[in-house]
């Protein structure tokens, strides 16, 4: 079974092929996923600010999976633009 760090890390992989696989519009497509990525870490964030539960999708990710993935993201993002 794979972690929910795996899990990211292949999502972002796939991502990134999809919107370079776009004849238009993949750039676009990827800071979509960027932003909705930052909600997902401001989640995380709040959770453990607040003394919250963490999202069940976001349990076992650590501040470096998420940072390396949206890193990731937005290195693609401008290779696209």
């Amino acid at each position: 079974m794979k972690t929910n760090a795996q899990k990211m890390a292949i999502a972002v992989e796939r991502w990134i092929d999809e919107a370079k696989a776009m004849p238009a519009g993949g750039q676009t497509a990827l800071q979509k996923r960027a932003k909705w990525f930052d909600t997902q870490f401001t989640a995380l964030e709040r959770a453990a600010i607040e003394d919250r539960a963490i999202p069940e999708h976001l349990t076992g990710l650590t501040a470096v999976d998420m940072i390396e993935a949206h890193g990731k993201l937005l290195t693609a993002v401008r290779s696209l633009g």
